[in-house]
This record gives C-alpha cells, sequence and structure tokens, in this order.
C-alpha cells in the first residue's frame, strides 16, 4: 500500500513537472498574429526607402571616386605649373 501511495505521488510530481513546460513553452512561443492593411503598406514604403538608400550611397561612393580623381587631377595641374 505504501508503494502505491508513494507511485502514485511520483506520477503527480511528473505530471505537474510536464504541465509546467507545457506553460512555458506556450508562453515563450510567439503567435503571428494578421497584419493590419495599415502594416502592409508601411512595410511597403519602408522597402521603397530602403531601395532609395541603397541607390544613394551607390552614387555617394561614384561621386566621392570621381572627387578624388579629380582632385589628383589638379593636383598634378597645380605641380606641373609650378615646374
Amino acid at each position: 500500500m505504501m508503494e502505491k501511495i508513494e507511485t502514485n505521488q511520483d506520477n503527480k510530481a511528473e505530471v505537474a513537472k510536464k504541465e509546467e513546460e507545457c506553460k512555458r513553452k506556450e508562453k515563450s512561443e510567439t503567435v503571428a498574429l494578421p497584419e493590419s492593411p495599415e502594416v502592409t503598406i508601411l512595410k511597403a514604403k519602408l522597402l521603397e526607402k530602403e531601395k532609395e538608400v541603397a541607390i544613394l550611397l551607390e552614387e555617394n561612393v561614384i561621386f566621392k571616386t570621381k572627387t578624388e580623381e579629380e582632385a589628383k587631377h589638379i593636383a598634378k595641374a597645380a605641380q606641373a605649373k609650378e615646374e
């Protein structure tokens, strides 16, 4: 009889442990909520802006290299005048 009681208590402890694990998992899982139309529109606008930024960054690199080349050319021309 004592063994049955101990086994029953062990089983209850295991069940409680498993329930606790399930509750933790449920809390940690993220739930995908449906997006509102506003969110979809804003995401599209954000994507457009990110593309614009990428283009501007590329243009910036091009302009920097051009100005460096022009500065070198001007420096060479100035040196040639001095000589």
